[in-house]
């Protein structure tokens, strides 16, 4: 019974999504700006813009669907620690979007990104 208990609760608070982390020497600010930039040629808007010199989001985003609409989102965390800035990229799979590679989805937007050294991590795409 426990198991059962344990695997629904798992499933209620997991959520598929891609996400991919890069690094880079500009400060949050520069970064999170070229991140908005990278939305616009993707014909996305934003929101959430907040940031300091520490840390920031902005979540990037764009309403799909022909018949049914939903919003099309990536979250986009940032935070500064010793001269390197880390932008955490995530993506949630939306629900009832058809598509059938999310990781590619998320490339159309971080291949726009251009920004001093720049090191792009490993793309997950999974249950998180």
């Amino acid at each position: 019974m426990l198991f059962v208990w344990t695997a629904i609760s798992f499933s209620a608070n997991s959520q598929e999504v891609v996400k991919v982390t890069i690094t880079t020497k500009t400060a949050v600010t520069d970064a999170l700006e070229k991140c908005k930039e990278a939305g616009k040629k993707e014909k996305m808007g934003s929101r959430d813009f907040e940031v300091n010199e520490q840390n920031g989001k902005v979540t990037l985003w764009r309403t799909v669907g022909a018949l049914t609409k939903a919003d099309f989102y990536c979250e986009i965390k940032a935070t500064y620690k010793d001269g390197i800035t880390t932008l955490n990229i995530r993506m949630p799979h939306t629900p009832g979007l058809m598509s059938s590679n999310w990781t590619k989805e998320l490339k159309k937007i971080t291949k726009h990104l251009e920004l001093p050294e720049m090191m792009v991590g490993e793309y997950f795409d999974g249950i998180e």
